[in-house]
């Protein structure tokens, strides 16, 4: 802080504000000391400001749902779960009490307690992405100047999300599952189990992305973006396995993509891929039992008209003698579980070398293992 000044009667203070240093006028001051005195809690305050410990001068008009509203169409517009992010702004925030409280009204008790009103309806890993987005948007109203002070979402609790198992194709699964998937969609899923990759970065590539002569596969774009969701881009060995699919993706492909639609478009990212991995699974045998309805009982909407067993033996539905129609009910598997099967290649080669004692750091050789990530 400077020394004040006298410049035509009035007092000028150089303090310094979250812009820079500037000079302020201080009127109300008649001699140096006063002004002097004015200077140092203008300093103090100014610093606060500037440490995020008091809110800016500005527009305290600002709610909570305009400034997520802002962030929606100058930050999340850009990015791939935009789609996503905008759904749960206008499925839990636009018209609640939350969402029109001013800034500075807005506390981590206020937030914690329009979580917990979700609590019952939504998971925990659900409650901490709005927690996030609160706490994503305040913090580039901060670095934009639209708001300031400490970000009330940091002192709200996370809520701990359990870990489910892994679920991932076995080994012995793979062939009849490829087998009993239809051939225009065999090539994209032998990719996606030989090579962990994403639904994004799968029907993002393109031809020329795929070298079969070193074989090596070049991984840089998620659908229509030049990134993929790493932000960076990788070289994945290819498989023998996998080789004869790429060729095949290669030839059927009406356009410069590797997996196309009919007429040479791109899939959305509403493919309905997971849905035909669990077709193939419960038609391959993988499932979790067996679904035995009675058509006839289930049309006259009539009670226990279905059984739950571990096979498809023929059975009669208890009521009406009717025979039973047998459904399986395949695992419950993603598709973007099948990233979890790398694992699955690559342990049997691990096994190996970790009984004989071998150093296990150095990765697999290309050819062994369908991904070395």
């Amino acid at each position: 802080m400077a020394k004040p000044y006298l410049k035509r009667g009035t007092w000028y203070v150089r303090v310094k504000d979250v812009l820079g240093w500037r000079s302020i006028a201080v009127p109300e001051a008649r001699t140096k000391a006063e002004a002097n005195r004015h200077a140092a809690d203008l300093a103090m305050r100014l610093r606060r400001q500037r440490d995020g410990l008091e809110p800016l001068p500005g527009d305290r008009s600002l709610t909570l749902g305009k400034l997520l509203e802002w962030w929606l169409e100058n930050y999340s517009a850009r990015m791939p779960s935009h789609r996503r992010t905008e759904g749960r702004y206008r499925a839990h925030f636009r018209g609640s009490e939350l969402a029109r409280l001013p800034l500075a009204a807005l506390t981590s008790g206020r937030i914690e307690v329009f979580l917990q009103s979700k609590a019952d309806a939504l998971s925990c890993a659900s409650l901490n992405h709005l927690r996030g987005f609160i706490r994503t948007a305040f913090n580039a109203g901060r670095r934009a100047g639209l708001c300031s002070g400490p970000n009330p979402a940091a002192d709200v609790r996370k809520r701990k999300v359990a870990k489910r198992k892994p679920a991932f194709l076995e080994a012995r699964e793979v062939a009849p599952v490829l087998a009993r998937i239809a051939a225009r969609w065999r090539p994209l899923f032998a990719t996606a189990i030989y090579t962990g990759l994403r639904k994004g970065e799968l029907l993002g590539l393109r031809k020329k992305d795929v070298d079969l002569q070193r074989r090596l596969l070049t991984v840089g774009r998620s659908y229509a973006r030049n990134t993929t969701k790493g932000g960076h881009e990788d070289a994945i060995p290819v498989a023998r396995e996998l080789v004869p699919y790429l060729e095949q993706a290669m030839r059927t492909s009406p356009s410069g993509l590797l997996f196309a639609r009919a007429d040479g478009s791109m899939w959305s990212e509403h493919a309905p891929l997971g849905e035909k991995l669990r077709s193939a699974m419960g038609r391959a045998g993988f499932v979790e039992c067996y679904r035995h309805v009675c058509r006839r009982c289930k049309a006259g909407r009539k009670p226990d008209c279905e059984e739950r067993h571990p096979d498809d033996a023929l059975r009669r539905c208890k009521a009406c003698n009717m025979k039973l129609m047998a459904c399986p009910v395949p695992r419950r598997l993603r598709f973007h579980d099948l990233r979890h099967h790398a694992d699955v290649l690559i342990m049997p080669i691990l096994s190996p070398r970790i009984a004989a004692g071998a150093e296990t750091t150095q990765p697999p050789r290309a050819g062994e293992v369908g991904i070395i990530r």
